[in-house]
């Protein structure tokens, strides 16, 4: 399962950031589902782009 995992973090590398964004778009809808803290980090790790790479390399460490 890690080298389906990883290609569908490859193939959404572009989207990233808009995916971030669209967080902070629904943050209305999505704020009765998580609490301030649990949304704010979800927003912060989204944001960052080298996060596409830290889950590879931990699904790669995982996996070996």
């Amino acid at each position: 399962m890690s080298v389906p995992a990883v290609m569908f973090l490859e193939s959404v590398r572009p989207l990233n950031f808009v995916g971030s964004q669209a967080v902070v778009f629904f943050k209305p809808i999505l704020s009765r589902f998580f609490t301030k803290v649990e949304y704010d980090k979800l927003v912060t790790m989204l944001e960052k782009r080298e996060i596409i790479d830290l889950l590879i390399k931990e699904i790669e460490q995982r996996v070996t």
